[in-house]
């Protein structure tokens, strides 16, 4: 299922923001993209750590070594400059200043990645990406507490599901009830080839018009999820997922990365302020809340998206129970998540600690994995963002027919405030807004 044409971000002549925007693009960082380590190195920190030859893996983020950071930020501070000092519409000002301020902190926490400083790269990722919030812990709690109870009565489980689910006890419950979202097109069966998946992508970008985009395939990389690259804009499919992926996944991956990522900044740019095709600040929420919803109406969802994202993040802070983890103990504490519930079989406990490594690796990205509670916390905006994004269409389901306009966040209420006041959408927008919070 793939949206309706944008019919609210009408393109124009010559957008608002013209002068500002290849400056700003050029600028613009990925910081996910950037904490990439070299695959080798990775493999032999995961052997040692697995062995227990070392308590934390050492985590290399090649990329910053060479990072012109300082050259970099004297940009930034330039184009606001000249924005402040030439730019007439207060908006616009408002808009890029607020942009350029993010960009300039993630800049500043990529420092503290590359040296070491693990407490300043977690407090610059708070600022940009968000904290767990008490009231989203209990309702991921619940969540998982429901899916780990699942394996209880199998053998080889049930020690895992018992010291898990007291874990949990600690959070309050949250009283939300949460119902299955969508039961999702049912799609069987796994790709044939690889060129199937390659093609069947290269099909959704021409679908949404995305002539500059282009595929990449990976096999001897860091890279072993499906992802984009908004950067380079480029779709990364690495080989080995893409062999054995399932139809359905298939489907799930091209709603949540084409028509989710790649249609927002195709379309964004389409409309008199071509900055949406980046994003507005603080945008991580709205847009994998936009992205992980379509791809629920192909893949089916029971609960929110990603709730041990959410769930590994809080723990290693210290949200669950009060105790702040490094890599090696958040690590142990998903093994057992896993194990409770991953599918039984004699390989149960290698999958389990795969799916433990990989997810420790996620949350502990930018830091050095030996302080307790310093993480990345980009992650929560999975399970946040999906939440807001069915809140809006259970409220309003025509909310839908905004999600094209471009990257923002619909549940922002500073974003949708600025999308009116440029005529860019209607009140209506503002409407559905008010009558969820």
């Amino acid at each position: 299922m793939s949206l309706e044409a944008n019919k609210i971000g009408q393109t124009t002549p010559e957008a608002i923001d013209e002068k500002w925007f290849d400056r700003i693009a050029e600028l613009s960082i990925s910081a996910f993209e950037l904490l990439d380590g070299d695959k080798e190195t990775r493999s032999r920190e995961k052997t040692q750590f697995l062995n227990g030859e070392k308590v934390n893996p050492t985590l290399d983020y090649p990329q910053l070594t060479e990072f012109p950071f300082d050259e970099h930020e004297a940009a930034l501070m330039n184009l606001k400059f000249d924005i402040l000092k030439d730019e007439e519409d207060s908006v616009v000002v408002e808009i890029y200043k607020t942009k350029i301020n993010e960009i300039l902190a993630e800049l500043r926490m990529l420092r503290m990645a590359r040296g070491g400083q693990d407490n300043k790269f977690c407090a610059y990722s708070k600022f940009v990406y968000g904290r767990p919030s008490a009231e989203n812990v209990s309702i991921m709690s619940g969540i998982l507490r429901d899916k780990v109870s699942l394996g209880s009565g199998d053998e080889n489980k049930n020690s895992s599901v018992s010291e898990f689910i007291n874990l949990l006890e600690n959070v309050p419950p949250s009283g939300f009830e949460q119902e299955s979202l969508v039961g999702g097109a049912g799609l069987k069966g796994r790709v044939s080839s690889v060129e199937e998946v390659e093609s069947a992508f290269q099909a959704a970008l021409d679908e949404i018009g995305a002539t500059d985009w282009k595929i990449v395939l990976h096999s001897n990389t860091s890279i072993t999820n499906l992802r984009v690259s908004q950067k380079n804009k480029e779709v990364s499919i690495p080989l080995e997922q893409a062999s054995t992926m399932l139809n359905r996944l298939l489907q799930g991956f091209i709603q949540h990365e084409v028509f989710g990522h790649v249609r927002r900044r195709v379309e964004g740019e389409r409309t008199k302020l071509k900055l949406l095709g980046l994003g507005f600040d603080r945008v991580e929420k709205g847009e994998e809340g936009v992205a992980t919803y379509l791809e629920q109406q192909v893949t089916g969802a029971e609960h929110f998206s990603h709730p041990q994202r959410y769930f590994a993040i809080a723990l290693a802070i210290g949200e669950i129970d009060g105790i702040k983890r490094d890599f090696r103990q958040t690590f142990e504490i998903l093994k057992l998540y896993y194990i409770s519930t991953l599918k039984s079989g004699s390989d149960l406990e290698e999958r389990a600690i795969n799916s433990a490594w990989t997810l420790a690796v996620r949350v502990f990205r930018g830091t050095t994995g030996t302080t307790p509670g310093a993480v990345f916390t980009k992650d929560l905006n999975y399970f946040v963002g999906n939440k807001e994004t069915w809140s809006l269409v259970n409220t309003d389901s025509n909310i839908v027919q905004y999600f094209s306009v471009g990257k923002f966040d619909a549940y922002n209420a500073r974003h949708v405030g600025w999308l009116v006041q440029l005529g860019i959408t209607d009140e209506k927008l503002a409407e559905i807004l008010d009558a969820v919070q």
